[in-house]
């Protein structure tokens, strides 16, 4: 089993490598005649890559004597490289590649390559060139052509063709690894950006929505990493009694579904919110349980995934703690209470483990989003809730507010801090000015973040294709691409009657479906108890191994933990 266990963390390492070195190839014979090659006339090639879409392209003699590509796209016929002298592409980016300082180069367009003639002498400084074109299979060009048969033969350039825009932004989220990045270099070859604007900027805004998200987390990993790993020892002990995410699959199918958070927005609709609460699923954010409880609602589910003590506060007014209750390993050991908490596992290596040695039996609500707010969505469309509407997501200050009136925040500052030099707006105003930088979308004030979070979730919601989706409320900034509803036209047209909540949602009748059923923990503290499993624990998790006291007092965590459980006689 020890060896089992020591080979988890060794085949995601192994497969991510391999991941990042993907060498598109063909069996081309690259020893053909130049001669030939230039006076082949290419067979048009027929591809569908956006609706309605259609593109053939064509390699000709150009003037200068060497091939030159021209692309149809829906009729009109443009050439990516000069019909008279294409080897000029090779002046677009001239002394344009700086590998000393990006040892990653991403660029937009292949053609047949001229422009990246720069890139012999010096692509072997590069940790990796990854290359991008929506014509499937244009690669095949470049073997038979002395200028450019470097781009299919080195290791470090990765050639994509053919692949649409999420796609590639999935492959670059496995290849890239910002934490040990120098720099990344992100180009588009004119030509390429003009002939298909709408793939050029899918993509660059993909690529710079996901820079921005790891970046973030190896932010978070680096301020976080240490807290991360001991929230997960302290609540190893509660674990057992949790029940799985998996239960939750589809248990309100069909249902309506309110996700609510705790911007400003949702105050005016407290009062309707209350008369319809039978009759809806209410699915909270952490931060809005405060404000739901002082007005009499009751969510049928609160989300709390924060890693940090101060989430405490949000359970001051609700210590009996209503409705289900979903955690991850690293939340808080707040947020589990006295245990009976549903467990859903995040992308923690911790939760790696779990999901390694037991596939399939805990389940998972995590939105990849990185906010509390993405996973509350992410939760009522697991449980197959339809449609959903959103609430109190503002990404923005509106009517120059922080948090609704009753948050933890809020009672901060209107019952803690606020004094008559200061009052309350006046904090308000003084946070925002601070935290926004005078950063103002569509006349409000917000933050880069707020933006970012912004266009996470709208990505998180256009990709439920078959969920009917709202905005709620009023004064913020909309999520892009979700329509807005009424509070009382969503509630006169999906929630006519009550709904029979304690059959859908009452998991905990049963005491065998806790984990405590389901997971040996015995085998889960061998691999904490495994010195090399545990090391990888603590490496993955951005804990600094050179420091022996971080070291030391992880180790006696586990010490201390493991023997507290089997003196009690439970499993662990």
């Amino acid at each position: 089993m020890r060896q089992n266990i020591r080979g988890i963390f060794s085949r995601l390492s192994e497969q991510i490598f391999n991941d990042r070195n993907i060498i598109i190839t063909d069996s081309i014979d690259r020893y053909g005649a130049l001669l030939n090659y230039i006076h082949k006339k290419q067979t048009p090639i027929n591809i569908e890559t956006m609706k309605n879409d259609r593109i053939q392209y064509e390699v000709e003699t150009s003037k200068e004597g060497i091939p030159t590509l021209s692309i149809e796209r829906n009729g009109i016929k443009s050439y990516f490289h000069s019909r008279v002298a294409p080897s000029r592409d090779a002046r677009i980016f001239d002394q344009q590649f700086f590998p000393e300082k990006y040892d990653t180069l991403v660029m937009l367009g292949l053609g047949l390559g001229y422009h990246l003639t720069p890139l012999r002498d010096i692509a072997g400084q590069f940790r990796a060139i990854i290359i991008i074109d929506i014509i499937e299979g244009i690669h095949r060009e470049l073997a038979p052509n002395p200028l450019t048969s470097f781009l299919s033969g080195t290791d470090n350039i990765t050639i994509l063709t053919g692949m649409k825009p999420e796609e590639v932004i999935k492959y670059l989220e496995q290849a890239l690894d910002v934490s040990s990045m120098k720099g990344i270099q992100v180009l588009a070859h004119p030509q390429f950006a003009r002939i298909f604007p709408e793939y050029c900027n899918a993509v660059k805004t993909g690529i710079d929505s996901l820079l921005t998200k790891k970046a973030g987390n190896a932010a978070t990993k680096r301020a976080f990493g240490l807290r991360f790993l001991k929230n997960a020892l302290k609540s190893l002990p509660l674990i057992p009694q949790c029940f799985p995410a998996s239960d939750l699959k589809d248990a309100c199918s069909g249902l309506p579904a309110v996700i609510i958070t705790s911007g400003p927005s949702l105050e005016p609709l407290l009062p309707g919110l209350l008369e319809m609460q039978k009759n809806v699923i209410i699915i909270a954010a952490d931060s809005a349980l405060p404000v739901l409880v002082r007005s009499g609602i009751t969510p049928d589910i609160t989300v709390s995934i924060d890693p940090q003590p101060y989430i405490r506060e949000h359970y001051m007014r609700s210590p009996l703690r209503p409705g289900l209750h979903i955690v991850t390993p690293t939340s808080d050991i707040s947020a589990f209470g006295n245990g009976g908490c549903v467990l859903s596992l995040n992308s923690h290596p911790f939760s790696q483990l779990i999901d390694e040695l037991f596939p399939d039996i805990t389940g998972s609500v995590d939105s990849s989003t990185g906010t509390v707010a993405g996973d509350a969505i992410q939760t009522g469309l697991y449980l197959g809730c339809s449609p959903v509407a959103v609430l109190g997501f503002d990404f923005s200050f509106p009517r120059m507010k922080i948090y609704a009136r009753g948050t933890a925040y809020q009672d901060r500052y209107a019952l803690f801090f606020q004094d008559r030099f200061k009052p309350v707006e006046t904090r308000n105003m003084d946070y925002i000015r601070t935290s926004s930088g005078a950063l103002r979308e569509q006349g409000r004030f917000t933050r880069k973040s707020f933006l970012q979070y912004r266009n996470a979730i709208g990505q998180l919601l256009r990709q439920q294709p078959g969920t009917t989706v709202y905005n709620l409320g009023a004064g913020g900034l909309p999520v892009e691409g979700v329509p807005g509803i009424s509070l009382e036209d969503f509630s006169g047209r999906y929630c006519p009657a009550a709904l029979r909540k304690d059959a859908l949602l009452n998991i905990s009748a049963s005491r065998s479906k806790t984990l405590r059923e389901k997971i040996d923990f015995t085998m889960l503290k061998s691999a904490l108890k495994d010195p090399v499993v545990f090391e990888r624990l603590m490496e993955a998790s951005g804990v600094n191994l050179r420091n022996k006291t971080y070291r030391d007092t992880l180790q006696q965590m586990v010490n201390i933990i493991t023997a507290k459980n089997k003196k009690q006689g439970d499993h662990t």
